[in-house]
């Protein structure tokens, strides 16, 4: 798939175009095809790794996920086994708290 990613902090120009492997739903995990999501003042903060005490927790020399972003809208392509409250085609909205795919809440 096509994503915008990072590998260090910065201005505007370390954004890079490039192709990542699709993820894979984990059990308790959803896939969603982004159709929009937004850019607010934390991820320029967070971009640019100031202030650095936030770096303890995206990353102290270099992003720890080179995909940004938070909030995001979209479509539901695939669930995990232990899903129950979506199912694939789910038109949802959500943020992505930790920005890993890990804290991933959705309404």
């Amino acid at each position: 798939m096509k994503a915008i990613i990072t590998t260090a902090y910065g201005s505007p120009e370390i954004f890079k175009a490039n192709t990542v492997a699709k993820p894979i739903a984990k059990p308790n995990e959803v896939l969603v095809k982004i159709h929009a999501s937004s850019v607010t003042k934390a991820d320029t903060t967070m971009r640019t790794g100031k202030p650095y005490i936030g770096r303890l927790m995206i990353g102290l020399t270099k992003p720890k996920n080179p995909i940004w972003g938070t909030s995001f809208a979209g479509v539901v392509k695939s669930v995990g086994a232990a899903v129950t409250r979506f199912k694939a085609g789910d038109n949802v909205f959500g943020e992505n708290l930790s920005n890993n795919g890990d804290d991933l809440s959705l309404w």
